[in-house]
């Protein structure tokens, strides 16, 4: 592929100097966000983890293809999280216990040194686990993988386990009881195990999802595994979803840094991949012993409090207690989400795969993206999972395209149209913006009820193409208090768009109150075909994949009010700037 590079100014009142803005001659490919190489196929993110000051991303990859097969891990590199460099291959499909597939896995420092785990996929099908080791004497890049020659290391599942669908291990260390814990993904029954596909569809289902545990003794690791019973099951009761498979487990203490232990006070996170639906839902709850079933023998008990309040529309297989959403955009556009912690900078990080969405993908060059790498903290107040971009993003702002502040009058607001949409005289397919909402400080806020605002991206010249991302209020009851969803549509976004409409509510509150009245804040960024919303600082995100014409490059903010506002209580713009964004390839 063709790239070529833009010089932009970057003024300010004191001096101006050139940045380099990275473009593509393909006009839907991202250059902020990693992408597969051209000619390739990429899925799920794999083994995320840092070793010696340099992150790693691995991910499930066609060396050989742009559609799904040949499942194989490529891999990442970075020092600053960034800016990043490929790296060879780390584990083809070229073994017999993995001919039909390197799937996905999970990366482990044991004593400073990496273990990567995985699922193998022989030529029957069958799912095996399996592990890889760095051959390279290079502990920064790592560029080359051994596969273990005592693969697989877990070969046999129980008797009334389907046999086939065993995959997607998650590894962790419990070291006060010398021992490691795996958790997979799996079924306790199948009527057909052959049927299962692996495009995350089957109609000849049946059974439940687990999430099995399995242990090593830290003296045999990573060898010497021993089935020890479910840490969660589909058909608990309490359980966010009822389905025969979940993929793509993870498990981790809420504290960041916390080591793994049972039997204490500290919540954890469990996530999980639904198949039926193509969405991530996690529950919040504890990690117990079960010692009715084992010694090691772990369940996950779930705390109800941290439950998804409603569904713009009706989920199948949701139970009376539902799990929460990890992303609220279209099904789709994240899944398959992996999490490592980041023991540099003390924080966990969040990784997830945004699948082609629109009916030219088989044509396509390349096929896939991964999320922004995002910031997860759990949030005891709100019930919820707060996520970010983590900070680092912010260095690939290039330069700024807009700003305006209602406190300093910093620029005039463009003129409103009859719809109630206020053009921007920005253009740009690789944009960060930034935003904020307010209402009058007097506005009390069951008068909110029926306002719609946020920004239209890519829209065309003429104002009928566009993509929205908004919030959309409502007030719940006379108690003063104000619901607030997450809008994000592209009924008009044009091209070759599929239409993908979403508004789901917030968890808790949704404004934050001010000297300056009730305020709502949104960070959006465009990157050519995917995008990603962060609203109230990430206490819910959104991913949504669209595909204009190239031609539509210009950005608007619209404000829809009720049919009878309340006198007196009104919303508008507070402040906003726009940047212009750097690719990310060394």
């Amino acid at each position: 592929m063709r790239s070529f590079i833009l010089l932009a100014l970057v003024c300010s009142a004191v001096y101006c100097s050139a940045v380099k803005i990275h473009s593509s001659d393909d006009d839907q490919k991202p250059q902020y966000h990693i992408t597969p190489e051209n000619g390739e196929w990429m899925n799920d993110p794999n083994g995320p983890m840092v070793v010696d000051g340099y992150y790693h991303l691995f991910y499930q990859c066609n060396p050989y293809g742009t559609t799904w097969g040949n499942m194989s891990w490529a891999h990442v590199v970075s020092q600053d999280m960034i800016t990043w460099q490929r790296m060879p291959i780390a584990m083809y499909n070229d073994k017999s216990y993995n001919i039909d597939g390197v799937f996905s896995g999970s990366a482990v420092l044991n004593s400073g040194s990496p273990v990567l785990f995985y699922t193998c996929v022989n030529s029957d099908g069958v799912q095996l686990q399996c592990a890889s080791f760095p051959s390279s004497s290079d502990t920064s890049t790592l560029s080359s993988w051994d596969q273990s020659p005592q693969n697989p290391i877990i070969s046999s599942t129980p008797s009334d386990w389907d046999g086939i669908n065993f995959r997607d291990p998650t590894v962790w260390e419990l070291s006060s009881e010398q021992s490691w814990s795996m958790a997979t993904a799996a079924t306790n029954d199948h009527t057909d195990a052959t049927a299962a596909t692996n495009d995350h569809t089957d109609d000849n289902s049946v059974g439940n999802g687990i999430i099995a545990i399995y242990s090593s003794p830290s003296s045999s690791f990573p060898y010497d595994w021993t089935y020890e019973g479910p840490l969660w099951s589909s058909d608990n009761p309490t359980a966010g979803f009822h389905t025969w498979m979940v993929e793509c487990p993870d498990f981790y203490p809420s504290t960041p840094g916390e080591s793994y232990q049972r039997d204490t006070a500290q919540p954890y996170v469990l996530k999980y991949s639904v198949m039926d639906t193509w969405q991530e839902f996690y529950e919040v709850g504890a990690y117990d012993s079960n010692p009715a079933q084992g010694p090691l023998s772990s369940s996950f008990v779930r705390d109800l409090s941290y439950t998804y309040p409603s569904y713009s529309q009706p989920v199948s297989g949701v139970g009376d207690y539902p799990a929460l959403l990890l992303d609220y955009g279209p099904n789709g556009s994240f899944y398959a989400s992996k999490t490592f912690y980041d023991s540099e900078k003390d924080r966990r990080i969040l990784w997830g795969w945004s699948k082609e969405a629109d009916g030219n993908s088989p044509g396509r060059d390349w096929q896939g993206v991964q999320s922004l790498p995002r910031l997860v903290q759990l949030d005891t107040s709100l019930k919820t999972l707060r996520t970010t971009p983590i900070p680092e993003v912010n260095a690939l702002r290039g330069y700024s395209m807009y700003r305006y502040n209602r406190r300093d009058k910093s620029d005039t607001l463009s003129d409103r149209t009859p719809e109630g949409i206020y053009e921007l005289p920005v253009t740009g397919q690789q944009l960060n913006v930034e935003a904020t909402f307010s209402a009058t400080v007097d506005c009390n806020l069951s008068k909110l009820d029926g306002w719609n605002f946020g920004i239209l991206a890519r829209r065309s010249a003429d104002g009928t193409a566009y993509s929205k991302y908004g919030f959309s209020l409502s007030s719940a009851d006379s108690s003063g208090s104000v619901s607030a969803s997450l809008v994000m549509d592209s009924t008009y976004s044009g091209g070759s768009t599929p239409v993908q409409v979403v508004s789901n509510p917030l968890p808790g509150v949704a404004p934050s109150s001010t000297a300056t009245g009730l305020q709502f804040q949104m960070s959006l960024y465009l990157d050519h075909s995917m995008t990603e919303l962060f609203v109230q600082d990430g206490q819910a995100a959104g991913t949504m994949r669209i595909y204009p014409s190239s031609s539509n490059q210009g950005l608007a903010w619209y404000l829809e009010s009720p049919v009878s506002p309340v006198e007196g209580c009104e919303l508008s713009l507070y402040m906003m700037q726009v940047y212009a964004m750097r690719g990310i390839w060394e």
